[in-house]
């Protein structure tokens, strides 16, 4: 009942009243008043307390009014913010109706989309590509039976025919009976993301071809290259020492095969045959002894402390640029001994290559472009640590490398190499 309505029955309402109390006067008579005296009395109480009620009446119903007009005022406040939220939303916001026609297209939408308000209200999902729109009915079956699609990546459709990645929610829309009426759909544009993943994985592929070049180059080539400096010197033995060419040739056979192993395990992506899942002090001995056999040269391996806590990747990377190391010096340093020294004191690993070898000044030959050298300087530093190479002409050459024993000290590490 509207305001003005109740107000007249309020007005109204006496007289009904008045009639009533003039039948109670008609069967009670007053003798100590005159009959007219009596019937003023009562209709002069029963009009003011008709006044009151009214009076209370009125009040009331203007405080429900005021009422009822703040909460009107609050709610439109409150659409409007709404309304206001979703057309500012950097996202897509679309309402479809059950009939497929958009109802609301919100300003996101037409900056991800290119379609405008008016272009896009009443239309059918226009920003659907034909060859996609089976999966309008595959969403819409799927929100029926789960309440909601979260996070589904696809491709729609700008107005101008290029495709956008997307990532859409979508959710059901119900009136006050619970019944769905639409369906709620929010797209984010994630082109952009799409663009930096694949970068990242172009990235990622030129890293491990980086890798494995350098992998190549620390253990094929220069089991190559040794395998020929051992082939071209048994060909300057082979008259004078038949004996020991043939043994010399079949430990060459051996390290081809050894090579061909490493070239096959690296098709198969299982990484060069040298990586083993051992310690750091075998896998030094092993490759002293094998540039041993392979330079006929004397080499000592001095060790001190524990390297059971050394991470299987810094073995890894440590070995390699030994192995590095070790080839350097059997091209360039023509010495008579090396000596490989490994030390871990306070969380630290130093390990020391050196070689009585002519030596060279590091100021004039060092080029840090250089693949040898660079090589063992990515070592290094992949295995948190840093590479010096100390070198004076007639003295020799010693390579110090410093790793942290474990992940956490990469900075003591550099401290100490530096």
């Amino acid at each position: 009942m509207s305001l003005k309505r109740l107000r007249l029955a309020a007005m109204f309402l006496p007289v009904p009243a008045l009639i009533l109390l003039d039948l109670v006067r008609q069967r009670v008579r007053t003798e100590s008043l005159p009959a007219w005296a009596g019937y003023l009395l009562w209709v002069t109480a029963i009009s003011l307390l008709f006044i009151v009620f009214s009076a209370l009446l009125f009040r009331r119903l203007e405080l429900l009014a005021q009422t009822n007009v703040t909460i009107r005022d609050e709610n439109k406040e409150t659409l409007a913010f709404l309304q206001n939220l979703i057309d500012n939303s950097a996202d897509a916001i679309i309402v479809v109706g059950l009939d497929g026609r958009v109802q609301i297209w919100n300003r996101g939408a037409e900056a991800i989309y290119g379609f405008s308000r008016e272009e896009a209200i009443g239309a059918i999902v226009p920003m659907v590509p034909a060859d996609r729109r089976h999966e309008v009915q595959e969403v819409i079956e799927q929100v029926l039976q789960d309440g909601s699609v979260r996070n589904y990546e696809t491709q729609r459709c700008r107005r101008d025919g290029q495709l956008v990645n997307v990532v859409v929610t979508v959710s059901p829309v119900r009136d006050s009976n619970g019944q769905i009426v639409a369906f709620l759909g929010i797209s984010k544009d994630i082109t952009r993301e799409k663009q930096m993943e694949r970068q990242l994985k172009h990235l990622a592929v030129l890293k491990e071809r980086e890798r494995i070049g350098m992998d190549l180059h620390d253990s094929v080539i220069q089991s190559i290259y040794a395998l020929a400096l051992q082939l071209e010197d048994c060909g300057n033995q082979v008259e004078s020492a038949p004996v020991a060419v043939r043994l010399r040739l079949d430990q060459a056979i051996e390290t081809l095969h050894s090579v061909i192993c490493d070239i096959r395990s690296y098709i198969f992506n299982l990484g060069p045959g040298f990586r083993i899942d051992g310690d750091l002090i075998d896998g030094l001995k092993d490759l002293l002894r094998s540039f041993e056999v392979n330079s006929l040269l004397g080499g000592k391996l001095h060790t001190d402390g524990d390297f059971s806590g050394l991470e299987q990747d810094r073995i890894t990377h440590l070995l390699q640029l030994t192995r590095e190391a070790l080839t350097n010096v059997q091209r360039h340093a023509r010495a008579a001994t090396v000596t490989i020294t490994a030390l871990q004191d306070r969380g630290l690993v130093r390990l020391m290559i050196q070689d009585d070898g002519i030596g060279f000044n590091p100021g004039l030959v060092m080029d840090p472009h250089q693949l040898g050298l660079r090589n063992m300087t990515t070592r290094a530093v992949a295995a948190g640590g840093e590479l010096r190479v100390e070198s004076t002409p007639g003295h020799g050459t010693t390579v110090l490398v410093t790793v942290p024993l474990k992940s956490g000290k990469t900075t003591e590490a550099k401290e100490a190499a530096g």
